[in-house]
This record gives C-alpha cells, sequence and structure tokens, in this order.
C-alpha cells in the first residue's frame, strides 16, 4: 500500500512548528552563552537531554544502535552538530535577527546539493526566490571588512545546516524519519560529549546580563 502524502497545511504546520522550536531553542541559547555557559557545553547538552527524552519514542532500542555506526548516519549528524555549535557561537557576538538572516544560506545550499548530488527538479521559479533569498543574506552577511567573526559563524551554520538538509533527504530512502531524529540526537551527544565534560560552567562561571 502506497503511503499518502501529508495535506499543505499539515505540511505548512509542521514547517512552521519546526522553525518556531529552532529559534525558541537558539534563543534560550543566546541566553546561556550571554550568562557564560561555553556554546559547545550548550550544543551538547541540547543533543543529550533530547536523547534521553526521546530514546524510546524515536524507534531506538539496544538490539538496533548497532545501525548507528553507518558512516552515512554519522556524517549527517556530524552537520548538524557542527550548524549548531557554529550557531550557539555567532550568537554570543551577533543579535539574533542578523544571525538568521545569514542563516538563510542553508537553504540554498540544500537545493543547490540536492539537484547535484540527488538529482532534484530544478525550476526557474524557486531558483529566482533563493537567489532573491541569497541577496537578502549579502545585505546581512556584508562580506568584507565590515564582516565580523560571528557573522561568519552564522554562514558557517546555514551552509551546515544546508547540508544537513540534504543529507536527511538522501537517508530518507534507507531510514524512517523518526529513527533519523534519533540517530542524530544519540550520535550528536557522543561526538559532543568530550567537548561538553570539558566546558561544564562551574556556578561561580554565571554571569547574569542586566539592563543598564
Amino acid at each position: 500500500m502506497l503511503m499518502q502524502s501529508p495535506a499543505p497545511l499539515t505540511v505548512l504546520g509542521l514547517v512552521a512548528l519546526a522553525t518556531t522550536a529552532i529559534v525558541c531553542g537558539d534563543t534560550a541559547g543566546k541566553l546561556l552563552t550571554g550568562a557564560g555557559v561555553q556554546p559547545l557545553f550548550v550544543a551538547w547538552s541540547r543533543f543529550a537531554l533530547a536523547a534521553l527524552l526521546l530514546f524510546w519514542m524515536l524507534g531506538l532500542r539496544p538490539t538496533g544502535l548497532g545501525r548507528l555506526l553507518d558512516w552515512r548516519l554519522i556524517l549527517r549528524a556530524a552537520l548538524i552538530v557542527g550548524a549548531i555549535a557554529s550557531i550557539l557561537t555567532a550568537l554570543r557576538t551577533e543579535p539574533i535577527a542578523n544571525v538568521f538572516g545569514a542563516f538563510f544560506i542553508g537553504p540554498i545550499v540544500a537545493y543547490v546539493l540536492s539537484a547535484l548530488l540527488l538529482g532534484e527538479r530544478v525550476s526557474w521559479a524557486r531558483t529566482v526566490m533563493l537567489a532573491l533569498g541569497f541577496a537578502g543574506v549579502l545585505l546581512v552577511v556584508r562580506p568584507g571588512g565590515e564582516m565580523g567573526t560571528g557573522m561568519i559563524f552564522a554562514v558557517l551554520a546555514g551552509t551546515l545546516y544546508g547540508s544537513y538538509l540534504a543529507a536527511t533527504r538522501w537517508l530518507t530512502a534507507f531510514y524512517p524519519p523518526p529513527f533519523l531524529l534519533g540517530s542524530q540526537l544519540l550520535i550528536g551527544a557522543v561526538l559532543l560529549l568530550p567537548a561538553g565534560l570539558a566546558s561544564i560552567p562551574a556556578s561561580t562561571d554565571l554571569r547574569v546580563s542586566r539592563s543598564p
């Protein structure tokens, strides 16, 4: 039996929910890094807590953990780990609006990689819209002498995220979505474990930002 595609409104609602969750998570990350917590610890805690909370809900069982050694899953998880670590680093010094403006390069990267590597259809309408989006990215990033380190990390985060989206599209032919989500959480937590343990904040390191 063929699975029916979800209704457009359902897809739109899920995209809106996912985007809102990403913004909320990154806002919390900015507050934490602003209080003195290291970005890599924040990134590790996000993966580790999510893996603990969702482990049994996402189709991960001890008998199937050997599948997590698939290099494709590890590559995909490393891409999202790099994206989150980079965006949290960018948020330490840049406003959220600027970081997400630069982060929009992600869909452009995903679009190009999907066309080149996965053979997905390219349309003029999508190309023009993404070109306009890229022009907006350039306005925010302002490459050149005015481009700060934070914006470099924001662009890197978007590039890695776009690559992660293309890898997700690639691997949906081999693994169900719940398993893909669970694998990236667990593998991401393992990849970030050394950096997370090395940057555990002491209570004396935290500082509370106060308005003047």
